[in-house]
């Protein structure tokens, strides 16, 4: 499990662990430097956090055994800037830190569960625009959207709060100058193609429901068992009693087999 960024994001999902593990599974909470409001990363930093997430997931693998658990099942969760982290790890498959205790070779990952990760824009960093236009190379070290399809049989959950909170929206700009901003975001057009497909430039924002609801297109044509699921009376970093039954049935669903 990835936490989103600074406290109390840690704190709130040491609570969200503890119940996942109630449920039955060996859970490892995975900790790293995520900040949300933090500088832009450069590419360099960007392939670290991959590698860091990659090899959180295979020392989660080389321990399960140690408290019950099955290595040959995987789950990775990941929330706000977490689901950025575990998203990378999942799709992107990067090697390992060097050195990594878990081992220095990916193996599968069965499924991938999110909760509001900003996958697409990276709305949150401070000087992204700026760093993007200068190295368009970021996106791909930074974001898990060019490497989608290298995994179409990942089992994929996604969750939405009802409320995330407009803390989190991209002000998108009016016609002419948004063919500015895709340039460096999307060289192919293929973002912005379905972007406008789904609807989230019509008000001039781009919300974090949205960018989910426009990865679960995605991610559903080209073939994944993906879900969308909305917790009732939940916000972005805060679950309601209505809210918590529909984050913890995800992870059972996300290793449901047919």
């Amino acid at each position: 499990m990835f936490h989103g960024g600074p406290p109390p994001h840690k704190e709130v999902l040491s609570t969200h662990a503890r119940r996942v593990a109630d449920l039955g599974f060996v859970v490892f909470s995975a900790t790293w430097g995520a900040g949300t409001r933090a500088p832009a990363p450069t590419r360099d930093e960007g392939l670290a956090v991959q590698s860091q997430a990659a090899c959180a997931v295979e020392f989660a693998r080389a321990h399960a055994l140690e408290y019950g658990g099955d290595p040959a099942t995987m789950v990775v969760f990941g929330h706000s800037a977490g689901a950025n982290a575990g998203a990378l790890g999942a799709f992107a498959r990067p090697e390992p830190t060097a050195g990594c205790l878990g081992g220095s070779t990916p193996g599968p990952i069965d499924a991938l569960v999110t909760w509001e990760g900003d996958w697409v824009l990276q709305t949150t960093y401070m000087g992204w625009d700026e760093l993007l236009a200068a190295d368009p190379r970021v996106m791909t070290s930074l974001t898990p959207w060019t490497y989608l399809a290298e995994h179409n049989d990942l089992t994929v959950v996604m969750l939405v709060s009802e409320d995330p909170g407009a803390d989190y929206d991209r002000p998108l700009p009016d016609s002419q100058a948004a063919d500015a901003f895709f340039a460096p975001h999307d060289p192919s057009g293929d973002l912005r193609r379905q972007l406008e497909a789904n609807g989230p430039l019509a008000d001039g924002n781009l919300d974090l429901g949205e960018a989910q609801g426009l990865l679960f297109s995605v991610l559903e044509a080209q073939g994944n068992l993906v879900s969308l699921d909305v917790m009732p009376g939940s916000a972005h970093i805060s679950l309601s009693d209505a809210s918590w039954k529909v984050f913890l049935a995800a992870f059972p669903k996300a290793v449901q087999r047919d």
